[in-house]
């Protein structure tokens, strides 16, 4: 499939006190996309966790059954040591671990 900027995006729910909020972000997909294919982060999508470079690598889990490309974005959180929902300290410390796996290059 061709991805089109007018129609295509990443879109996140948010838990609110009276259910759950949607808040699109164009071309997000893309640019994630665009960091994997250079190298700059990893992108895993499978129904089953990574079991290798979890630190740096982004779980999109894909729901089941799925009829709109829906799934669930985790990351690795080192003090628990398991992949939690993914949440801007969590992605500000994945930022951190591919910045330092980069500097070792």
């Amino acid at each position: 499939m061709v991805y089109q900027p007018g129609t295509d995006f990443v879109a996140m729910w948010r838990n609110q006190t009276n259910g759950a909020a949607r808040a699109e972000m164009p071309a997000l997909d893309l640019v994630i996309s665009t960091l994997h294919r250079a190298g700059m982060i990893n992108v895993f999508f499978n129904n089953a966790q990574p079991t290798t470079n979890q630190a740096t690598t982004i779980w999109f889990r894909p729901a089941i059954p799925t009829y709109s490309g829906e799934g669930t974005v985790y990351l690795w959180d080192r003090n628990a040591v398991a992949y939690k929902f993914a949440t801007p300290k969590l992605f500000r410390d994945y930022l951190r671990a591919s910045q330092e796996e980069v500097n070792e290059v």
